[in-house]
């Protein structure tokens, strides 16, 4: 069917060339004789521009060729490319747009030809625009921005804006816009911006205070709370030696341990009583961390601090109290033990001089004191008769110094003065005491 077509297509050209060369031709030179050499002559020179012809024909369909795979390349570059292209006039109306610039804000490219640019950018960054346009247009230099465009339901979206300008020689222009979606870009920046001040902030209002220090025990950086807990301002601490802020106490010891520490890589709970603002001083317990870098070799330091000053403090009075505990019950034991033997003693003395206020070692005195002895502990009324003078009160003293009252005091009544109920005879009286007498030893 093409060879059909193509057969019908080369014959109607050869129609068209005949009717041409007929006018161009006079119709008198159809009549000249010519001699079969010159015939010869004429058939070559056709059969060579025929030849030359067919040559110049096939450069030009390889010339149609390349244009058609340049256009088709254009098409790629231009309207298929990853980002917008769009071409403003000097009024900053849209002349051109690729097929990406059209979709990216949601309409076609007939209905963005011919609208200002203006008019799809978010009102808040119309200055930004603005002074991106004056820059390239007094500068004639590559310009860019990031803004927000509007889409088609009125939804912004971040892009990154490079605008150029391209001027002809009657002195007119037109701006070349190229249009990359960040959007993504945006959201990470905007996450890292967040995450940042998420750590600036527990960098700097963590209860802990941090610091790093160089090769030689120099202050890189501390944060907010090593500055508030002991007072000092950061310009005051950056390149100053660690040492400086120290105990003079304690400085040998920084600068005996720091090489270890650095040797080591890692320290938990090692002390220092460092100097504040105000020259008073503060006990803190470091841990920390070397950092190295990508040769293996010493950084910096990592180390963080708290204050253990209270801590140790309470430490201190939690143990004097104990040793005041201790103390009091090692006087306790000892007062406890005093007051054993100051009872055993007097018990011993109590027993070897039991009744001092009576003297006598006659079996009637004995035998008196024994029944006092016997009679003491009971709840038993005792009455003592005697003749005046006798010693009736020193028995019943004895009697009270024995028995389970002996810490009251002794009331002393005056039988005397008693109504008089007792027997008037002298035996009767005497049976009347043993009577009692031996009632109560029973």
């Amino acid at each position: 069917m093409e060879s059909k077509d193509s057969s019908e297509q080369t014959s109607k050209l050869y129609r068209q060339a005949e009717n041409i060369f007929k006018k161009q031709i006079p119709e008198h030179l159809y009549n000249i004789n010519l001699s079969p050499e010159e015939i010869r002559q004429m058939i070559h020179e056709l059969q060579v521009h025929q030849t030359e012809l067919e040559m110049q024909n096939d450069e030009l369909r390889q010339i149609q060729t390349n244009l058609d795979e340049a256009r088709s390349r254009y098409f790629d570059l231009y309207d298929l490319a990853p980002v917008g292209y769009l071409t403003l006039s000097q009024k900053g109306l849209i002349t051109e747009a690729n097929l990406t610039a059209a979709t990216m804000l949601g309409t076609s490219r007939s209905k963005l030809v011919g609208q200002p640019l203006t008019g799809y950018i978010f009102e808040e960054y119309q200055d930004i625009y603005y002074l991106n346009r004056k820059q390239c247009l007094e500068t004639g230099q590559l310009k860019a921005c990031d803004l927000k465009l509007l889409y088609k339901d009125g939804s912004p979206f971040w892009v990154h804006l490079t605008t150029s300008i391209v001027r002809y020689k009657d002195d007119s222009f037109v701006l070349r816009v190229v249009i990359t979606g960040i959007g993504e870009l945006k959201a990470v920046e905007e996450a890292l911006r967040c995450s940042e001040e998420r750590f600036r902030l527990l960098y700097d209002k963590t209860p802990l205070g941090y610091q790093s220090l160089d090769l030689n025990g120099h202050f890189i950086e501390v944060n907010q709370t090593w500055l508030d807990t002991l007072g000092y301002l950061r310009e005051d601490v950056i390149g100053k030696s660690f040492a400086d802020f120290l105990h003079p106490d304690w400085r040998n010891h920084f600068k005996e341990n720091f090489p270890r520490f650095k040797s080591i890589g890692e320290v938990m709970g090692v002390e220092f009583e460092m100097v504040k603002k105000d020259r008073s001083y503060l006990l803190v317990s470091f841990d920390g961390k070397i950092g190295m870098d990508k040769d293996g070799n010493f950084q910096q330091t990592y180390c963080v601090f708290k204050d253990i000053t209270e801590r140790r403090r309470a430490e201190n009075a939690e143990k004097s109290i104990q040793i005041a505990k201790t103390a009091l019950a090692k006087v306790k034991a000892l007062k406890n033990q005093l007051k054993a033997e100051r009872d055993y003693l007097q018990e011993e003395i109590r027993l070897e001089h039991n009744h001092q206020d009576i003297i006598g070692q006659s079996n009637a005195i004995k035998s008196v004191l024994h029944k006092v002895e016997q009679i003491a502990g009971s709840h038993t009324a005792v009455l003592v008769l005697g003749e005046t003078g006798t010693g009736k009160e020193l028995v019943a003293r004895a009697i009270h110094s024995l028995s389970q009252r002996k810490n009251r005091a002794l009331v002393k009544v005056n039988c005397a003065a008693l109504p008089s109920t007792r027997p008037s005879d002298s035996n009767s009286e005497k049976m009347h005491v043993n009577i009692v007498v031996e009632t109560i030893v029973s």
